[in-house]
This record gives structure tokens, sequence and C-alpha cells, in this order.
């Protein structure tokens, strides 16, 4: 099982193991909770950005079971900061009988004249539904936040 999550780097541990390949534990968390996580080698090989306690990142994340233990596994990650948040397009995926309107045209009005697109995804019986908006946001790491807290937004992803 694979999903992705936009989460806070909040511990990040190092080590070499017998072989002498680098590998890290990283211990992940947003406003829901916290996630400890294995990055191995070829991940850590295969990065262009620097991991560091305090930095925003969108990551992959594998589900890996074993016999009683879970373990999740880092398979590809993002790093966000403010500059490189707009000019990009997101997919919002909702939940149409749960969403909260009100609050939803609250935090978007308050950030549209930005260079960002959002193409708002949900589904109606048996077919999917694609809503792509005329206008384009300002988008930054508060407004993300707050978009992630409103009842009825299932997934926000950046293409």
């Amino acid at each position: 099982m694979a999903f992705d999550v936009i989460c806070l780097i909040s511990n990040l541990n190092f080590r070499n193991s017998r072989t002498g390949k680098k590998f890290c534990f990283l211990t992940l968390s947003d406003d829901t909770g916290s996630l400890d996580t294995i990055c191995f080698s070829e991940f850590l090989d295969s990065l262009n950005f620097e991991l560091k306690v305090g930095s925003i990142i969108s990551v992959k994340l594998i589900l890996q079971k074993m016999k009683d233990t879970r373990k999740y596994i880092v398979a590809s990650a993002t790093c966000f900061d403010e500059s490189n948040l707009n000019n990009f397009t997101y997919s919002i995926h909702i939940d149409p009988f749960k969403l909260d309107h009100q609050n939803l045209k609250k935090i978007l009005t308050n950030d549209s004249n930005g260079k960002s697109n959002f193409l708002f995804y949900t589904n109606i019986k048996d077919y999917e539904v694609k809503i792509k908006s005329k206008i384009r946001f300002n988008v930054s790491i508060d407004f993300l936040s707050s978009l992630k807290k409103v009842d009825g937004i299932i997934n926000i992803k950046k293409n």
C-alpha cells in the first residue's frame, strides 16, 4: 500500500548499515499526528535536496508488513519551501456531502491572485468529476494547512 503525505520532518537520525550503506530514520508529522519512517540508501542517493529537521516535504510512503511489524518506507520526496509552492497545478479531492462550503470559500477568496491552478475532483455515483478553477491562487504552507483542515477536503496533491 502506498500513499502521499505533506508533512514536517520533526526528527532525523542518520545511520550506516553493517555493509556501510547510509540510511536514516525520519519522524514525519502534521496536524493529525506523527509517523516513524525509514529511508534507504537508494532513496538518499537520489535526493536533490538536503533532509533537515523543520523542512516541509511531500513524501510517497510504502507500508511494508512483516509478520507482526509494520514499517513505512520513504519511496520519494519533494521539498517544499515558500518559493516553490506557486506556479503549479494542485489536485484537490473533495467529498461534496461533507464539504464546508463557507470555510472553503473564505480560504479561497483570501488567496486568489496567485500563479497556481486548482483542479477539484469529486465522485458522483459512478463518475469522477473534474472541475478546473478559472482563478489562480497564491499558495503558501499556511494556505495548504488551512485548506487541508476544511471538512470535506480528502486529499491535496501537487501535480
